[in-house]
Formats: structure tokens, C-alpha cells, sequence
């Protein structure tokens, strides 16, 4: 009876990158490297490749695997020179995971930016107005709108608040004239 060469065994492509955070003293599981794209961090617990995030320091993911990595308890320095991130944000991150509480979790990784009052339904207001309200002038537009989004919505803006989008409307409007 002839017996059959063994199949040779499967080699799969190996994904190199360059390693961003190694192992020490503090930290003797975890590896994290950038891959050859520079797009996404692969993330190693010992020799198993644990997960894989974005590499984009805005994406949630990110924000999450720094938070969970704050908690593990590696070092701190560690942390900050690797991700270029604050120490306090990372704590802020890292306790908004221990919290449990979802709406916490996502306003802490929206950042600056998620508590603004002039929300994209406001401008999207402020947009549909400003024919109309330009009609009888632009001078006192700002204080105007400002009166209508407090009865619609409930919010005081600030004129500083609505200036940036005024500005880019005023100006698609003399470009059209022009």
C-alpha cells in the first residue's frame, strides 16, 4: 500500500508593520504595530493577534483600544509618546469605558466637538432661512435668526456662534450676483 505524500502545511501571508508599542516590564503582553498601509494598528496579546483598529486617531476605535490600554494599567508615558495623546484625555477615555454608561461613553469620544450648540439641524435651519431673512437685508441677520432659533429649538447661540456660517452664506450670495 502506497502512502501519500503529506500535504505540505498552509503558510499564510504574514503581515509586517512596524512596531509601534513593544513589551517591558510594565507591559509584557501587549504589541501593537502599524501595518505596511499605515492604515490600521494590529494589536497582539503574547503571539495571538488579538484585534485590529484603525490607525486614525479620530476614529472611535482608536480611542477605545488607548482607553482599554490605560486601564490594563500600562505605563502612562508609555501611552503618551506612542499615540501622542494627553494623559488626562486617556484617563477620560479609560473611565468613560469603566463607567457602563453608553451616553457617557459617546460624548466622551465625540470630544470638543459633540457638545456643540449648533447642531447640523440648526444650520440646516439657518440655511433654509437665509433667503428669505437676506431678502430684507443682511444688517441685523445674525440677531434675527438667533430670536428664531431660540423659539424653534430652545437654544441660545451666541452671534460668534452663527458668524462662520453666516460669513460662507454671504459669500456664495455675492458670488452668485457676481
Amino acid at each position: 500500500m502506497k502512502i501519500p505524500p503529506a500535504a505540505e502545511p498552509s503558510i499564510e501571508p504574514v503581515i509586517t508593520g512596524q512596531l509601534l508599542l513593544g513589551t517591558d516590564k510594565r507591559n509584557p503582553l501587549f504589541t501593537i504595530y502599524l501595518d505596511e498601509s499605515k492604515q490600521r494598528l494590529l494589536v497582539y496579546y503574547g503571539l495571538e493577534l488579538l484585534e485590529v483598529v484603525s490607525a486614525k486617531p479620530q476614529d472611535p476605535n482608536y480611542k477605545l483600544l488607548v482607553g482599554r490600554l490605560y486601564n490594563a494599567g500600562l505605563s502612562v508615558k508609555t501611552l503618551e509618546a506612542t499615540f501622542e495623546v494627553d494623559r488626562k484625555t486617556m484617563r477620560r477615555w479609560g473611565q468613560a469605558l469603566l463607567s457602563g454608561d453608553a451616553k457617557e461613553l459617546v460624548r466622551v469620544l465625540e470630544g470638543r466637538q459633540g457638545a456643540r450648540k449648533l447642531t447640523t439641524e440648526i444650520q440646516s435651519y439657518v440655511r433654509t432661512r437665509w433667503p428669505d431673512l437676506s431678502a430684507q437685508g443682511t444688517y441685523g441677520i445674525s440677531g434675527r435668526l438667533r430670536q428664531e432659533i431660540k423659539k424653534v429649538f430652545g437654544v441660545e447661540l451666541s452671534a460668534e456662534a452663527l458668524r462662520p456660517l453666516l460669513g460662507t452664506l454671504k459669500k456664495k450670495a455675492s458670488q452668485s450676483k457676481g
